[in-house]
């Protein structure tokens, strides 16, 4: 028979919070950051305790069962009270999006297991949290406290998520709506409501509208930005023509701003690249003052600001100056075009940037072309690449962002002196030839010095060998199988002693190579023989081998950690790209009682090896 939590997962399709309070299990320590399916990126212990306080709040039935190892508090949770019902996963080398069944909150244990990787990525697990790794016979999930340094996990290459459209109007009104005025340019809404409810005035009434204020002559078709929104989403019309409807926007009752645009467009992601890098988002409600501004010593740059911003806000007026130092400041006094830019960058708070996560690849690019117009270096004529910043957690974002154009990057810490002493900083460092080739074919930047730099395509079948981009290690085994399969010589794939050394597993070559070498016996085996699919994958896969160099036992820093129950592949994507187990709690709790005899080919199982 199924447990209660089976049934439930499984049967009747909730999802299920797991609390154990005396159980060891695969789990995160709560500051994990997890890839939801939708691109948002947040913390597991944050979504987890989420979802408890939902189920707190909706005074929610639960019930303790289980015995022996520990006791499970189950509490329904369905997909319409999680604020985010998928992840992301992996599975066959390709990304899925995939059903979040569970989540668990699991007191911490007294040790946890810090894994440091070559790219920057860090891990707190439980030691039986399993990570995909790099073996001689494959991808496999192995315990952390078995992982060592030299070891390589697999971590995606390439974020694909499903994209949205960013309304600016929208954007804006995130925050004190009641500040901003909408002005519309005729009494086209004041018409439509009136003919949908008979009057204005009874509109105004059932909308919960100030008809004084919209039908007073004097202020004639002036809407608070909330009722606005409020009155043309009642009438169905979409954000393209409530925006054609508006003459200007004022704040405060100050400056006016025509919005150019509908949407969040590439040129306002590039602009507030430059804003975080070279710039200032100012808000100061004592002193009145709001503005944006950029800095730098090119001419050409600061122009190419000016016009960036002029593309999406139409009335704020430059100010330009240069200091003792020869640094041209430019600045735009508007509260609405900095409340525009700080909300979309979520500027102070853990989601930093991760709202970009969910633009179009076109948007992410341009973003990181303007911030590498500000604070990005360029180094061995090009095939090096550095973005810098002051915050870790920018750092992440960034790198994170790369991942969502397939750039694989290495995040590294530094002292940076000054006139005012000397500071942490970290480079988001590009290089290796896959990967800066791939970065200057998308970004693209605007100062005349970087964007001289720019590299030719390279044939990436062609290179030697990027260690993010080695083949695995099963390679070599794939290789002298299929070989023998079909009486195939070592030269029929490529030089005969580079296929040998790897073959004996003495030299590992890149991805693009092994890529060559399978076109080069494409007609001489079966397309779908096993062995020469898993090589295709191998080759072509979503994946990058991110190498392990460091492993220690840490203390916890709460009292619990935390997992989730991902449906089929019950793999989720950590940190910024790591592919991880998901939890065994439901097994555990099963086996504890006795009610399934073995690990696998039980009915709706959710463990996987």
């Amino acid at each position: 028979a199924l447990t209660l939590a089976e049934y439930l997962a499984f049967e009747q399709g909730y999802h299920v919070l797991v609390i154990l309070t005396d159980m060891t299990n695969y789990c995160f320590s709560g500051d994990t950051e997890v890839v939801f399916g939708d691109g948002t990126v947040k913390e597991i212990g944050r979504f987890v305790e989420e979802a408890l306080s939902l189920t707190i709040n909706r005074h929610t039935p639960y019930m303790v069962v289980g015995q022996g190892k520990g006791s499970a508090l189950l509490s329904l949770v369905s997909s319409r009270n999680l604020t985010h019902s998928t992840v992301l996963s992996w599975e066959d080398f390709r990304l899925r999006e995939c059903r979040i069944q569970a989540v668990e909150k699991i007191v911490a244990p007294r040790k946890l297991v810090l894994i440091r990787t070559r790219s920057g990525a860090e891990l707190k697990v439980t030691p039986d949290q399993k990570l995909l790794v790099d073996t001689l016979s494959g991808p496999r999930l192995i315990p952390a406290e078995e992982i060592r340094p030299g070891d390589e996990l697999y971590s995606i290459e390439k974020l694909d998520v499903k994209t949205e459209r960013i309304a600016l109007l929208h954007l804006l009104a995130e925050r004190e709506p009641e500040r901003f005025f909408v002005h519309t340019k005729d009494d086209s809404i004041e018409r439509a409501l009136a003919e949908k409810y008979g009057s204005l005035s009874e509109a105004c009434r059932r909308l919960g509208l100030s008809y004084e204020r919209i039908a007073d002559a004097h202020v004639k078709r002036r809407y608070r930005l909330d009722e606005f929104l409020k009155a043309v989403g009642d009438l169905g019309w979409d954000v393209e023509k409530a925006t054609a409807l508006i003459e200007y926007l004022t704040a405060d009752g100050k400056q006016r701003v025509r919005l150019k645009e509908s949407y969040v467009t590439p040129d306002l992601t590039r602009l507030l690249g430059m804003v975080l890098s070279d710039g200032t988002i100012y808000e100061s409600e004592e002193l009145g003052a709001y503005y944006v501004s950029f800095s730098n010593r090119s001419t050409e740059l600061v122009e190419a600001f000016i016009q960036l911003f002029r593309s999406v806000f139409d009335g704020p007026e430059p100010q330009v100056h240069t200091n003792q130092d020869g640094v041209i400041i430019v600045r735009f006094n508007s509260l609405i075009a900095a409340r525009v830019l700080s909300n979309l960058a979520e500027l102070g708070t853990p989601k930093e940037l991760t709202r970009l996560m969910r633009l179009g690849e076109d948007h992410v690019a341009s973003f990181i072309a303007g911030y590498f117009d500000g604070d990005g270096s360029v180094l061995r004529n090009g095939r090096k690449v550095h973005i810098t910043t002051a915050s870790r957690l920018r750092a992440n974002r960034i790198q994170l962002l790369l991942k969502r154009l397939g750039i694989p990057s290495v995040i590294q810490k530094r002292s940076s002196g000054g006139s005012f002493g000397s500071s942490e900083v970290y480079d988001v460092v590009i290089q290796g030839p896959i990967s800066i080739t791939r970065f200057w074919r998308y970004v693209r930047p605007a100062h005349p010095e970087k964007r001289t730099y720019r590299l030719p395509e390279t044939d990436i079948t062609r290179v030697r060998a990027e260690r993010f981009y080695l083949s695995p290690r099963v390679t070599g085994q794939l290789l002298r199988r299929l070989r023998a399969r079909y009486g195939l010589r070592q030269k029929e794939l490529g030089p005969s002693s580079t296929v040998s050394q790897v073959e004996r597993l003495t030299r590992r070559v890149s991805r693009g190579v092994l890529s060559r070498w399978l076109q080069s016996v494409e007609g001489k085996v079966n397309p779908g023989d096993p062995d020469f699919v898993a090589l295709r994958s191998l080759a072509e896969g979503n994946y990058v081998l991110d190498e392990v160099v460091e492993v220690q036992e840490v203390e916890p820093d709460g009292a619990y950690v935390y997992d989730l129950t991902v449906e089929g592949t019950h793999r989720l994507i950590v940190a910024n790209g790591i592919i991880a187990s998901n939890c065994e709690a439901l097994r555990e709790i099963s086996a504890a009682r006795e009610e399934v005899p073995g690990r696998k080919g039980y009915p709706g199982y959710m463990y996987t090896d």
